[in-house]
């Protein structure tokens, strides 16, 4: 057993529930091999002694799952890669496995700009979370160099998609064999897992790969009407989150789809004292709209791994983030967001309801804008919310404001709007929502105005 000398992490790796940085700058190689000696001496000391590695298609995944396993073994953990991975699957085969340390390595799906030099690991250990004070544990420990180095290290590679095909075959109902539909994207992982499982839908299934992510709704728009498909999906590089199209051609926001994906996973059966997770930004006309059947509504701002605890352990049937995160209840499906899962159920929705275009118009109508991102330079996210609050109170006294951790909302009656500070990636998300076109337009104005008297934008 030998004792090593310190290590400093960079101070803006560590976040709430995940780590996470630029490769080659803040994130480098020797991080990934201390992590693993640090996440390793911790898991031992838990009486964990096996672990789980998985990645995303970034370039710079694999290096780092070859240094994070590397500091595993040398401190005593019997390591398994389970190779190209999706979280769903990572989480599928923790619960399998019982493995006590599972680790993710990927830069996650909400950074802007120049993704794949981003980078990181999210962690389960015994089955729970490693976040907040576990995370800020680790960079103490590389100071004070407290981590062990152990014999009876082993490594192995193993493959994910196998058995985790067969789950998801395992919860399928069959589907019209004309049923057609049209899958995009550059994900490695989803060229392998969708022409495992199409075939056994019996129905008509195009590939179609845009060059990049950011062409993903207009492809998705454009190859449906062309193929007059009864649906399509869009998955991004990294395989983490789905954008999906109806019929018509049009990419359908989650918030919209959560009311048809809720009816068929009930059975039409009332909804009534169902737990149901929202994103922060989504729709308060959807939210409305399942309170009014008795839905247990919440809305919820966090990363991804908070949202699989919040899932994991609050009882929820579904939950839906707007960046395409659809979230099944834990007993089935363990918590995750599951692309691939709920890529599938929609397709026997479309089965049940054809066309889905019909059945999606049937749910409440409200004038909502799309996400949207403004890089910020100046300073820092978090400080133009501060400004913004002092700009409300002075110009839209009327206006009921609500300003927590990272965010701010203005009110005025039903009608919205919502500024995310994203402190990971330097940008402010906006979304607003209202009951007609004319109050949307005042309240987008608003918020317009807001931005610009915070000098966000000219």
């Amino acid at each position: 057993m030998q004792q090593a000398s310190s290590h400093r992490f960079h101070e803006s790796l560590f976040h709430e529930d995940h780590i996470r940085g630029i490769v080659g700058e803040t994130l480098r190689l020797e991080d990934a091999y201390i992590l693993g000696k640090i996440l390793g001496t911790v898991a031992r000391h838990e009486d964990a002694n096996h672990a789980i590695i998985g990645y995303d298609g970034r370039p710079s995944s694999q290096v780092l799952e070859k240094e994070l396993a590397r500091g595993l073994v040398t401190a005593g953990m019997k390591v398994m890669n389970i190779g190209l991975a999706s979280p769903s699957m990572l989480w599928f085969l923790e619960d399998e496995m019982q493995p006590g340390l599972a680790i993710m390595i990927g830069g996650g799906s909400n950074i802007r700009g120049n993704n794949a030099q981003h980078n990181g690991f999210r962690i389960k250990m015994n089955g729970k979370i490693f976040a907040s004070d576990d995370l800020k544990r680790i960079p103490k420990i590389g100071l004070t160099g407290n981590w062990r180095s152990l014999d009876g290290g082993t490594y192995i590679a193993g493959h994910a998609d196998i058995a985790y095909t067969k789950r998801l075959l395992t919860s399928l109902n069959a589907t019209n064999p004309n049923l057609s539909a049209i899958w995009c994207s550059n994900s490695a992982l989803a060229n392998v897992v969708f022409p495992q499982m199409l075939p056994s839908l019996n129905g008509m299934h195009h590939n179609i790969t845009p060059a990049g992510d950011d062409t993903l709704d207009f492809m998705l728009k454009k190859t449906v009407i062309e193929r007059q498909s009864a649906i399509g999906f869009g998955i991004d590089s990294y395989h983490e989150y789905l954008h999906m199209a109806d019929d018509k051609g049009r990419v359908i926001d989650p918030d919209r789809i959560l009311p048809v994906m809720l009816e068929y996973i009930t059975d039409g059966t009332a909804i009534a004292g169902k737990k149901i997770l929202l994103d922060i930004t989504a729709s308060r006309t959807i939210g409305r709209y399942l309170s009014n059947q008795g839905a247990m509504v919440e809305y919820f701002n966090g990363g991804h791994m908070l949202w699989h605890q919040k899932m994991l352990s609050g009882g929820y049937i579904l939950g839906v983030n707007m960046d395409g995160h659809y979230y099944f209840e834990s007993q089935q499906f363990y918590g995750s967001d599951d692309v691939f899962f709920a890529a599938f159920k929609m397709l026997e929705i479309c089965n049940k309801f054809n066309p889905i275009s019909a059945k999606i118009d049937t749910m409440p109508y409200s004038v909502i804008s799309p996400i949207e991102h403004i890089n910020i330079v100046q300073q820092t996210p978090l400080a133009y919310l501060d400004d913004m609050v002092e700009i409300v109170n002075q110009h839209q006294p009327e206006a009921e404001i609500t300003r927590e951790e990272n965010y701010l909302m203005v009110k005025q009656e039903k009608d919205w709007y919502i500024i995310l500070a994203n402190q990971a990636d330097n940008t402010l998300t906006m979304r607003a929502e209202a009951e007609t076109r004319d109050n949307f337009n005042k309240i987008r104005s608003n918020m317009l105005n807001l931005l610009k008297q915070a000098e966000v934008i000219k």
